[in-house]
């Protein structure tokens, strides 16, 4: 395995990519979030042989912040309050979509079963912490997002000393999160949403953007170890 400059902005670019993923279900909508959604997401070119869900999602968040930013203050705040109502019902009420991989995976469907308690040492020895005040399990979709960043801000950093080791073991690491946690139940999550008429507009489009990407990066993941 080559450690390359170009590597190094790769692994920088995956860990904004899944930072943003992680906010935007996770985090309120509000300018910052959809300011770093329109950084992130103006940066894809995706070339004829692209997966066509990954393209046309793309494409449809990419046009939802477009037609955001033509409009005027006061449309604007109707927009977003719009999305604001579109949020707290998809993730807020208490039959909103479940954001927790127990959830989905455990035999029980409950929160805090056994995914929980593994991802919770997964993320201990590799001195993670979201630090974040609310009280979401650890097993949230936004938290195993964001460990993903956390692991390709530590592999671009690794590659900068020329630790080939501990690049190494990172994108192991990566390789078995996907494999083991998050390949296993974010399209389940992202269908739950999408069944909800309050996802068309924004939230929709930005799962199956994360079905898309995910698989993708799997694929660098496998690359960048072989």
């Amino acid at each position: 395995m080559n450690l390359k400059i170009e590597n190094i902005d790769m692994h920088k670019g995956r860990e904004v990519i899944y930072a943003v993923l992680s906010n935007i279900f996770l985090n309120m909508p509000s300018d910052e979030l959809f300011a770093n959604v329109e950084a992130v997401f103006s940066l894809f070119e995706l070339d004829d042989n692209a997966d066509k869900m990954m393209a046309d999602s793309l494409k449809a968040v990419q046009d939802f912040i477009k037609s955001r930013n033509t409009l005027k203050v006061e449309e604007k705040k109707q927009f977003d309050d719009k999305v604001l109502h579109d949020y707290t019902r998809l993730f807020c009420l208490s039959d909103s979509v479940p954001v927790a991989e127990s959830i989905y995976l455990s035999p029980s469907h409950l929160t805090m079963q056994e995914e929980t308690g593994k991802v919770y040492y997964i993320y201990k020895s590799c001195n993670f912490d979201m630090k974040h005040t609310s009280n979401e399990p650890h097993d949230h979709i936004s938290y195993e997002l964001m460990f993903m960043s956390y692991l390709s801000k530590g592999i671009a950093q690794n590659i900068e000393k020329g630790d080939k080791k501990q690049v190494n073991s990172l994108l192991h690491l990566q390789k078995m999160f996907l494999e083991e946690h998050l390949l296993k139940w974010v399209e389940m999550f992202s269908k739950s949403v999408i069944g909800f008429v309050e996802s068309v507009s924004f939230y929709a489009p930005a799962c199956y953007f994360m079905m898309g990407f995910l698989k993708y990066d799997f694929e660098i993941v496998n690359e960048s170890l072989s």
